[in-house]
């Protein structure tokens, strides 16, 4: 249904790529054409796309055998990790009480249940991690600062520990799923995650990343075909 959901192996490495619809983090409006041709920022639209998005990167997953390999790893006590829609692919389902085709099972790696509304949750967050046994004890109570952007609603399904207060994070065993962004951007946290801290900041190798591709790719060019389309 989504052609940017794909995945190739190059040396011996598998990559994957799944494209989570958004609009600027929401800044920019999500255009439709109402019955007078004018278009207007369409709440409903957004909310289906991205129901639709969501559903349909979860039976990609299993259809190409990577929520099995993920459940495999779990079952093996290997870290897993699921941010924001990650938190909510690992639950158990996802609900699309607003009748726009979006429903979906989860991976069932945490007893979660998902339930989408038309409102989108977007807001700096500062919070601290409760204590958490491993393999994710060295996050326990550090504190982290990041943002939500997000649909949905969760709830839990059965008893399960919360790694972050207010509904923001749980865990259960190896498996830890937050609704904050951010994570990543903290050396701190990447020292805690992976016991090293990177050499760069994250807008450092995002700059790094831009300049490699001016060098060598016609960006004026590719703009002016652009233009054209």
């Amino acid at each position: 249904m989504f052609v940017e959901n794909t995945r190739w192996a190059e040396a011996g490495v598998t990559f994957a790529t799944l494209h989570v619809v958004g609009s600027n983090n929401s800044l920019v409006p999500w255009y439709t054409d109402d019955k007078t041709g004018t278009k207007i920022d369409d709440p409903m639209r957004r909310l289906t796309e991205e129901l639709a998005r969501e559903a349909a990167d979860l039976d990609w997953l299993e259809r190409t055998g990577l929520a099995e390999a993920v459940r495999m790893r779990a079952r093996r006590g290997r870290p897993v990790l699921g941010i924001c829609g990650g938190l909510q692919m690992l639950g158990e389902r996802i609900e699309d009480e607003a009748g726009v085709d979006g429903s979906a099972n989860g991976l069932a790696l945490l007893p979660l249940r998902t339930v989408f509304a038309a409102s989108k949750q977007t807001e700096k967050t500062s919070t601290q991690f409760s204590p958490l046994a491993e393999p994710w004890a060295a996050l326990g109570g550090k504190r982290l600062t990041g943002y939500q952007i997000r649909h949905g609603q969760t709830t839990t399904t059965a008893p399960v520990t919360e790694a972050l207060p207010d509904g923001l994070g749980y865990v259960e065993g190896p498996v830890l799923g937050i609704y904050l962004h951010g994570l990543f951007e903290r050396p701190d946290m990447l020292e805690a995650l992976f016991g090293t801290s990177p050499h760069r900041s994250l807008d450092e190798a995002f700059d790094e990343l831009a300049d490699a591709v001016e060098e060598r790719l016609d960006v004026a060019a590719l703009l002016d075909q652009v233009r054209a389309a």
